[in-house]
């Protein structure tokens, strides 16, 4: 993880919000919010849009094992 200094955090902006959601399937699915228009033109490129669907799927996977983990140990 990047370490952020006192300056960075200063300049920093939001402009984009990913949440992951456990849908009725119990699967949990990322869904990406922005009002960033450059961020918008990047999901409209396929290239850059499966990318961005391929790293969302992963980390979805690792928060979906944890979680199937965390309940088994509860049993």
């Amino acid at each position: 993880m990047n370490k952020l200094n006192e300056e960075q955090l200063g300049a920093m902006r939001s402009v984009a919000t990913v949440v992951f959601m456990e849908v009725g399937t119990g699967e949990i699915v990322p869904f990406l919010q922005t009002t960033d228009d450059s961020v918008r033109e990047m999901l409209n490129d396929i290239n850059d849009r499966k990318k961005l669907d391929a790293a969302l799927s992963v980390i979805a996977g690792i928060i979906d094992k944890h979680l199937n983990d965390s309940e088994g140990m509860k049993a």
